[in-house]
């Protein structure tokens, strides 16, 4: 999921817009995955929450 979310951003002209396709054609809002922060305690329950809301 990590990679994911770090290829879905980094990916400005093609993984991003087909990822906001894929939301769009399945009627969910086109949200990006929120990145895994070693320093944040928190981040790896919102990364993974969002992708199981996605899956």
């Amino acid at each position: 999921i990590r990679k994911l979310a770090f290829a879905i951003i980094h990916s400005t002209t093609i993984g991003l817009p087909a990822w906001r396709k894929a939301c769009t054609d399945n009627g969910m809002r086109a949200r990006l995955i929120p990145r895994d922060v070693r320093t944040r305690w928190n981040s790896l329950y919102d990364m993974l929450s969002v992708a199981v809301t996605y899956k």
